[in-house]
C-alpha cells in the first residue's frame, strides 16, 4: 500500500446513486454524511466516488453529465487494498457547484470591507450612547463620526469654500457672538438641552427650522444656536 495521493479531473456520467451514510464525529460532535455514487468516463468503466459535500451530494442523479475533481488514495482493510475517490468539486454545464472562494474557515468579519462596516456600526452605537449620557467627545473624533453618518445617509459634507451669502452670514454671526452670551455647548447633547430650555424646541423641531435631515446634527453648534436665536430676539 502507498500513502501517495493524487488529484484528477474528469468528465463523467453518473450511472447509479448509492446509499449515503451518516454519523457524528467523535472529536467535534458534528454530524456528517458521506454521499456515494458510481460514474463512468470515456473509457466506459464505472467506478465509485464519494463526497462529504452536501451541495454536491444533493445534486447527484443518474445520467447526469458533469465534470468532477477528486483525490485518489489507497487504504487497506483486513488484508485487502481499496481505492478511494473523494470528490471535492463538481461542474455542471461549466458552472462550479461549490463556492471555491469559501474554502477553509474564516472568522466572522474577516473580510476587510465587512470588518470596517462592523467597526463603524460599533463606533456609531458608542457615539449615540455618549450623546444620551451627555458625555463630551473630542471635536475631531465627533467630526469623523458625523462624516461617516453623512456618507451612510447619502448627505454630502459641507463644502470647504463659502459663498458670498455665507460669508455675510458669518459676519453677522460674528457680530452676534460678540453681543450675545452664548451658553456653553461642548457637544450635541448639550445643544439639544439648551434648545429645549431656551426655545422650547425638541430635536425634530430644531432640525425643521435649520433644514436638517433626520438624525443630522449641526456641525457648528454656536452657529445653529444663533440661527435659532435671531428670529426670537426682542420677542
Amino acid at each position: 500500500m502507498t500513502d501517495e495521493k493524487k488529484t484528477e479531473k474528469k468528465q463523467v456520467t453518473i450511472t447509479e446513486v448509492l446509499e449515503s451514510k451518516s454519523g457524528t464525529s467523535q472529536k467535534t460532535g458534528k454530524p456528517w454524511t458521506v454521499y456515494s455514487f458510481k460514474a463512468k468516463n470515456g473509457d466506459g468503466n464505472s467506478v465509485t466516488y464519494k463526497t462529504l459535500s452536501t451541495s454536491i451530494g444533493e445534486l447527484v442523479k443518474p445520467n447526469l453529465k458533469c465534470e468532477i475533481e477528486f483525490e485518489i488514495s489507497e487504504r487497506s482493510h483486513e488484508g485487502n487494498t481499496y481505492i478511494d475517490r473523494n470528490v471535492s468539486q463538481m461542474w455542471i454545464d461549466g458552472k462550479p457547484v461549490r463556492d471555491t472562494e469559501k474554502k477553509g474557515w474564516q472568522p466572522r468579519g474577516a473580510d476587510p470591507e465587512n470588518r470596517a462596516s462592523i467597526e463603524k456600526q460599533v463606533i456609531w452605537k458608542g457615539y449615540v450612547e455618549a450623546l444620551i449620557a451627555e458625555k463630551h467627545l473630542p471635536e475631531d473624533i465627533e467630526h469623523v463620526i458625523l462624516s461617516w453618518a453623512r456618507q451612510a445617509l447619502g448627505i454630502p459634507d459641507k463644502p470647504t469654500g463659502k459663498t458670498k451669502q455665507e460669508a455675510e452670514l458669518d459676519k453677522a454671526f460674528n457680530e452676534l457672538k460678540g453681543a450675545e452670551s452664548v451658553p456653553p455647548m461642548p457637544n450635541p447633547a448639550a445643544f439639544w438641552k439648551v434648545c429645549k430650555a431656551e426655545f422650547g424646541l425638541m430635536p425634530n423641531q430644531v432640525r425643521s427650522e435649520l433644514n436638517l435631515d433626520v438624525n443630522e446634527v449641526p456641525l457648528d453648534l454656536t452657529e445653529a444656536y444663533l440661527t435659532l436665536l435671531a428670529p426670537r430676539r426682542g420677542q
